[in-house]
């Protein structure tokens, strides 16, 4: 090869080198170019991290993008980052606090020089309650459920009890102690007379192994009252009004008796044979000789159909004793004080005649019928001669200008005989002394003498007969046929009475007609 080939050669080569790199450049000044005008923008659907639900809730940490191709560029911020920071960590809300929203976006730098910016909102709920945050939570809104204008401070209908709350919770609820209230809830209202029920009602809210008790204090109506409980608790509380001072052992004026007692009933009085009150009430005091009065007043308590009675046991005292009254009651109550031994038939010694009686009394005395007796008392015993005295001491009894007068019939005892006299005495009535059987008499003796050997005063007897053993000594009196008498046959006896005192006798004789018996 010549040196000119050579030459051309290389210059061939230098051209075709040069042509080369020209074009290298080139297309890679369009490659460039075409880079810069064809980067595809990306779009929310690109950036939206996948955690996100359709409503921007978020449970769990977010991914975000954070490497776009080469020369392009993005970078994240958050508007809370108590909720999501800027790499998508979450930090949830304890329990009990509101969620967070939040507005997260992505800024994005595009090699050509663009930029975009694409927000989302976050939403981080707080978290989920433990079981004792359930049911404390649950406990915190828990409420009975009232009637229709009722309250727990009166209740007349079924209560609602929920039986599930918040958070899954279960409620068991418990009205034991309530005696009006069921566990069910339904109401048996008590009845007017054991009046409104006030007590507590107990709900147990459970979720697993955790719980915690709610009371509540409920008030439960008592119905509406009954006519009977009208008239029972009526009847109780009915009273009589009396007088000042007055009392239902001590009435001396009138008595309110009220014609209405409690709800709504009506009272009707009856005071009976109770003479000293009317149904009115109205008191008439009785005279004190008649007395205090006690008696019952009959009160009858109705309301529509039912009633019932209460009675009610009062003493109307006596009006203050009067002067005639205090005389008359003095008199009935005088005596005389007789000596030991004495009484009004055989008075032998002074009597005791007062001078004042009950009552504020005075007595005054007239003994003018009685010569044995003086004025004050003073008593002269009349000889045995002069016998026994009888006759009326007069009392006076005097209050004001009331008087009354008051006989007292004594008799005073003459003294005691002599022998002779006594003996005297004896046989003018010895008759008296023989002790003749009923019907039997001097002329018809049937059965024996209940003959003494002692007379009076002091006296001795002694019997004798011609008809002895007809009649004995001691009385004995046979009447048996015999000795030639039969039956009907009278026998005629002298008998004897010897009567002695001291040293002084005397002789009475009478005949006996003895009558002959069958047997």
């Amino acid at each position: 090869m010549n040196t000119r080939t050579i030459l051309v050669s290389k210059r061939l080569f230098f051209l075709l080198f040069v042509g080369a790199m020209v074009l290298q450049s080139c297309h890679n000044r369009i490659l460039n170019e075409l880079n810069q005008y064809y980067v595809r923008n990306l779009s929310d659907q690109d950036l939206r991290p996948p955690e996100l639900n359709a409503s921007g809730l978020a449970t769990s940490n977010l991914t975000l993008l954070s490497e776009l191709e080469e020369g392009s560029s993005i970078y994240w911020e958050t508007s809370e980052h108590s909720a999501v920071n800027s790499l998508g960590e979450l930090l949830q809300p304890s329990f009990g606090n509101p969620d967070i929203t939040a507005q997260i976006h992505a800024n994005v730098q595009y090699k050509n020089g663009k930029t975009s910016k694409h927000s989302f909102t976050v939403t981080v709920p707080a978290l989920v309650a433990t079981d004792s945050e359930a049911v404390n939570d649950a406990a915190s809104v828990l409420m009975v459920g009232y009637p229709s204008g009722e309250s727990a401070s009166g209740v007349s209908g079924s209560l609602s009890f929920p039986s599930t709350g918040l958070h899954g919770t279960t409620i068991v609820w418990d009205a034991s102690a309530h005696p009006a209230i069921n566990d069910d809830g339904s109401v048996v209202q008590p009845s007017f007379s054991i009046g409104n029920q006030t007590q507590t009602v107990v709900a147990t809210i459970t979720r697993g192994g955790e719980s915690t008790t709610v009371s509540y204090t409920i008030t439960v109506l008592a119905q509406p009252i009954t006519d009977a409980e009208s008239v029972s608790l009526a009847t109780t509380a009915l009273t009589i009004q009396y007088q000042s001072g007055d009392s239902s052992t001590s009435v001396t004026g009138d008595m309110t008796f009220t014609l209405s007692g409690l709800h709504g009933t009506t009272v009707a009085w009856n005071a009976g044979a109770f003479s000293a009150v009317a149904n009115s009430g109205v008191v008439i005091q009785p005279t004190f000789t008649a007395g205090n009065q006690s008696g019952d007043i009959i009160a009858t308590v109705s309301k529509g159909s039912e009633q019932s009675t209460k009675n009610f046991s009062i003493t109307v005292i006596a009006l203050a004793i009067t002067d005639a009254e205090s005389v008359s009651l003095a008199s009935s109550a005088l005596a005389i004080t007789y000596s030991a031994g004495d009484s009004a038939t055989n008075v032998t010694g002074d009597l005791t005649l007062p001078v004042s009686g009950l009552h504020g009394t005075t007595v005054s005395w007239d003994a003018s019928a009685l010569s044995a007796v003086t004025d004050t008392g003073q008593v002269t015993q009349p000889s045995f001669s002069a016998g026994n005295q009888n006759g009326n001491l007069t009392a006076t009894i005097s209050k004001g200008s009331q008087s009354q007068n008051r006989a007292f019939t004594i008799t005073v005892i003459s003294l005691n005989p002599s022998d002779a006299q006594a003996v005297d005495f004896v046989s003018a009535n010895a008759l008296d002394y023989y002790g003749f059987a009923d019907g039997d008499s001097t002329s018809s003796v049937t059965q024996d003498l209940n003959f003494s050997s002692s007379g009076p005063y002091g006296t001795s007897l002694s019997l004798s007969t011609n008809l002895h053993p007809r009649i004995s000594p001691n009385g004995a009196v046979d009447t048996s046929p015999g000795g030639g008498y039969v039956a009907g046959d009278t026998v005629r006896a002298l008998v004897n009475l010897v009567i002695q005192k001291g040293s002084e006798a005397r002789l009475a004789t009478y005949y006996l007609t003895v009558v002959i018996s069958d047997s």
